[in-house]
This record gives structure tokens, C-alpha cells and sequence, in this order.
């Protein structure tokens, strides 16, 4: 195993920067498990969640000299999620295929600015949320808590959590799927 004990996550990230293989291959064995079963749990289908934990793999090298990641668990976990969603509206038919495409493409087009635009809509969706939802929403996808550990510090019911935790998902699911629509109509999102 390639596990220094003492390395963070983000210090992985920063040495993978500099192209330090040691670093990537630490960092793929401390999170490819955890990653897998995220991405099996949701397609039930382990062959395709290997291929995807791969491809968040593979995008981390590639983009190594440019990618800064300040919060490596929230990354992975965010990374492994867009990459079951690309692979879920494969399969919803020819529409999704084209406008995912041209997401995409706009998104690589000018990746700052598009991520500042996110952000800024994350942290208006996030601030709209009722007090106890936002905490939680914060605690589960800023700090890269489970479920368990935020009902054991917050003195609630793991359930009650997950429950949030819908919610606010759905939520900004049906936001995001608006915005993209309305975006799509009229030809102007990420131009």
C-alpha cells in the first residue's frame, strides 16, 4: 500500500500538482473504495462504477497542473457523482446526449468563469435553505460528513439527516434543471 499516514488529502492534491505519481497513486488508494461503492450503490452495476471511479481518476492526472482542489473529500465525492449523472442521462435518449455535450463544451470553454457563476448559485440556493436544512446540506457536502456524524453532532435522527438531505438534493436538482432549460432556450448558458 502506498498510504504515508501522515499526508492530508489536500497535500495529495498539491504534490499530484507536481505531477508526483507516489502522491496520485496514495491518493487513488485512500478513496477508490469509497468512490466505487458511492457510484455502485446509485447504478447497481459494479463494471460501469469501476469505469466511472476510473475516469475521475484519469481526469485528476490529466488536469493535474491546473486543478486546485481546497476541499479534496467534497471533490471526489461531488466528481463521482457528475460522472453517475453523465452516465444515467446516457440513457434517457438522444436530447439528453445533445445538451449534456453542449454543457459540457461550454463548461470547458472558460472553466473559471463558469465555476465562479456556480458557486455564486450554490451559495444563493444554500442561503435560501431553512436554517436547519442549510446546516446540515453544509455539514454533508462543505465538511465531507456521513449521514451518522452529523446526526450525532447536531442531536438528531440519522433518518431526519437523510430526509434534509433529499430535500435540499431535490431541490437543487429541480433549480439547476430550470436554470439549464431556460439557459438551453434561449442559447445563452455559459456563453
Amino acid at each position: 500500500m502506498h498510504e504515508p499516514v501522515d499526508i492530508t488529502s489536500t497535500e495529495l492534491f498539491q504534490l499530484i500538482g507536481q505531477g508526483d505519481e507516489q502522491a496520485f497513486a496514495t491518493l487513488y488508494d485512500r478513496y477508490w473504495e469509497s468512490l466505487f461503492s458511492q457510484a455502485c450503490k446509485r447504478l447497481n452495476d459494479p463494471e460501469k462504477s469501476r469505469d466511472l471511479v476510473q475516469n475521475v481518476f484519469m481526469d485528476i492526472w490529466n488536469r493535474r497542473g491546473t486543478l486546485r482542489v481546497d476541499q479534496p473529500e467534497a471533490y471526489l465525492r461531488t466528481a463521482i457523482k457528475f460522472q453517475v449523472l453523465k452516465e444515467t442521462s446516457r440513457k434517457t435518449g438522444y436530447f439528453t446526449e445533445v445538451f449534456e455535450h453542449e454543457l459540457i463544451s461550454g463548461i470547458r470553454a472558460d472553466d473559471i468563469l463558469v465555476g465562479r457563476e456556480l458557486e455564486y448559485l450554490l451559495k444563493l440556493f444554500i442561503a435560501a435553505l431553512p436554517a436547519k436544512r442549510r446546516q446540515i446540506f453544509q455539514m454533508h457536502y462543505l465538511e465531507a460528513r456521513s449521514t451518522a456524524e452529523i446526526a450525532l453532532s447536531l442531536g438528531l435522527n440519522r433518518k431526519t439527516v437523510q430526509n434534509q438531505l433529499h430535500t435540499a438534493s431535490q431541490a437543487l436538482r429541480l433549480r439547476l434543471q430550470q436554470l439549464f432549460m431556460i439557459s438551453a432556450m434561449f442559447g445563452c448558458f455559459f456563453k
